[in-house]
């Protein structure tokens, strides 16, 4: 059998002894790569590896010479693209409540868009939190943005859809199936319950 560096679905559990040869394994290959790469893409024992390659592209976005120039703009490119996919999330969800309710709803866009800066100002909290040496628990945060959503949720996603009747004709066609299956329960039942033992 060929040696593997990783389990296969079909290969047996790896033993302890061979989890300790990965692990040897691995960190003689990290061991190869310089902490401190050239920035030409320097060759490791004669030839460029993934790993080299690897660590001088972190290297690079570290010291902010892939992407960004200072942690300011990252943090400004970051609330761009949350921005942007909550904002087409929310004009895909525009569409749907057209296609269900024909009418057009700029609430649904605004409740996926407000979800951007909720989750900004979560990690801005959290960060300042730490700074302060204030460790807040994971589940308090997030029951706090939960909770903000759902105070948002309110007027920008369920107000529109109780207004329109979205909801009820939904709650409807959901529970048309549980009504058809306690009927024909209630039916059965009576049909045993009724006839001679």
């Amino acid at each position: 059998m060929a040696t593997v560096y990783g389990a296969s679905p079909t290969s047996a559990p790896l033993t302890a002894s061979d989890k300790n040869g990965l692990r040897q394994r691995r960190k003689a290959a990290e061991s190869s790569v310089p902490d401190k790469p050239l920035q030409d893409g320097s060759r490791v024992h004669g030839r460029r590896t993934p790993a080299a390659v690897a660590a001088v592209a972190a290297a690079e976005v570290t010291a902010g010479k892939i992407g960004c120039e200072t942690g300011a703009v990252s943090k400004l490119r970051r609330f761009v693209g949350i921005q942007a996919v909550f904002l087409f999330s929310g004009l895909w969800h525009i569409l749907i409540f057209w296609y269900n309710t024909h009418v057009f709803s700029w609430r649904w866009c605004a409740f996926f868009m407000v979800q951007a800066p909720i989750l900004t100002f979560e990690r801005l909290l959290r960060q300042v939190s730490r700074k302060m040496g204030v460790r807040v628990p994971h589940a308090l945060q997030v029951f706090a943005a939960n909770f903000l959503l759902i105070v948002v949720a309110k007027p920008l996603f369920f107000g529109p859809t109780d207004t329109t009747g979205f909801a009820a004709r939904n709650l409807a066609v959901g529970q048309a199936p549980l009504r058809a299956l306690v009927n024909f329960s209630r039916a059965q039942v009576q049909r045993f319950g009724s006839s001679p033992h």
